[in-house]
């Protein structure tokens, strides 16, 4: 049977499409580290997933707070509404600018028989964007490309992440691909005026409400959050993560960085990013 590799789908905007620009891309991630709060020693993470020119650094930062040497990283995304099926990507391999990522195609097939998971055959740019920093900063692992709805759903797969990963030597890390608050009439979300006088309220009001029940590990008060006051996009991501550490005995989550779109690129629109680190318990 021949191999399937899911080709690239989102245009150069997002990420460079040339291996050259990936690393000059990433030379520039790693000159940022310092500001924010990495360390090596998680099991999982969560991570923005705009375009690399808005989160891209802090995307590499949370990245960079797992081990290199891991066999296998389940990358969840979202873009999904609640009650809709989890569903991953069907191929055996993925292409990046800087060589293939092999499927976690056992994982993918273990997963499979304890939950209900449709195939993903859709452009979604919450897991793509984190394909190369995985390549480059995880070359050995194999990757499981995942989305989930914000629901029940996302915290019965980090169960079963969790049962899962301890059988695999290597180790499993989890990444859940979330962002925060998305403001602006481009969103139908106005309630406080225009961006400028917003972004404060978004920063200092509306993207805690979800950071804050990360940090705890409270993934159902993170769900919450995100449907009942629009704090976050694709949460579903996050909450699994956050539940995944909870399971392998982690306590607290560590604010890798923060901070918005608008702080990127004043506009008519916010959109919040963060990155959460939750400590390997070991």
């Amino acid at each position: 049977m021949s191999r399937r590799t899911r080709s690239r789908q989102l245009p150069p905007g997002w990420y460079p499409r040339r291996a050259q620009e990936v690393v000059e891309a990433i030379r520039e991630f790693e000159l940022q580290l310092p500001q924010f709060s990495v360390a090596q020693s998680s099991r999982s993470v969560v991570v923005p997933h705009a375009g690399w020119a808005f989160s891209g650094p802090l995307a590499y930062a949370a990245l960079s707070c797992l081990s290199p040497e891991l066999e296998c990283v389940a990358v969840i995304g979202g873009h999904l509404r609640p009650g809709d099926s989890l569903v991953a990507a069907p191929e055996d391999g993925f292409e990046t600018p800087l060589g293939p990522l092999e499927a976690a195609a056992d994982l993918r097939q273990a997963v499979a028989e304890r939950l209900e998971v449709g195939a993903d055959r859709e452009a979604d740019n919450s897991v793509e964007v984190q394909l190369p920093l995985v390549k480059h900063l995880m070359p050995r692992a194999r990757v499981l490309y995942l989305r989930a709805p914000p629901d029940e759903q996302a915290l019965r797969l980090a169960e079963v992440l969790s049962e899962l990963g301890q059988q695999i030597a290597g180790g499993l890390a989890v990444v859940g691909s979330t962002d925060l608050t998305h403001y602006g009439p481009g969103f139908g979300f106005t309630s406080h005026g225009p961006a400028a006088r917003a972004v404060e309220w978004v920063k200092q009001n509306n993207d805690r409400l979800a950071i804050d029940p990360l940090l705890a590990l409270d993934a159902r008060g993170a769900l919450e959050a995100a449907l009942r006051n629009r704090a976050a996009c694709s949460m579903g991501a996050g909450a699994s993560a956050a539940h995944f550490a909870r399971l392998s005995g982690v306590e607290t989550g560590r604010l890798v960085g923060y901070y918005t779109s608008y702080d990127v690129m004043p506009g008519d629109s916010i959109v919040g990013y963060a990155g959460i680190a939750f400590e390997d318990a070991a």
